[in-house]
């Protein structure tokens, strides 16, 4: 089960492409993926958090003006 359809697609690209080595390990990525566990995520999540408080802190603002 591929728990990462991104990086599953680019695993089967890697290996189309000569590059076994690579997609196996990005094979593997894919099944057990966690995005728990990505930074990448857990970066964007706290970036969206703080975009949504000061978009409503604006929002507030506004109402009050």
């Amino acid at each position: 089960m591929i728990k990462n359809e991104i990086l599953g697609i680019h695993a089967k690209w890697l290996k189309d492409n000569g590059y076994f080595e690579e997609a196996k390990s990005c094979a593997w990525q894919a099944k057990n993926y966690n995005r728990f566990e990505d930074v990448r995520q857990l970066r964007w999540g706290k970036k969206k958090n703080e975009m949504e408080q000061k978009i409503y802190i604006s929002d507030v603002n506004s109402c009050v003006d």
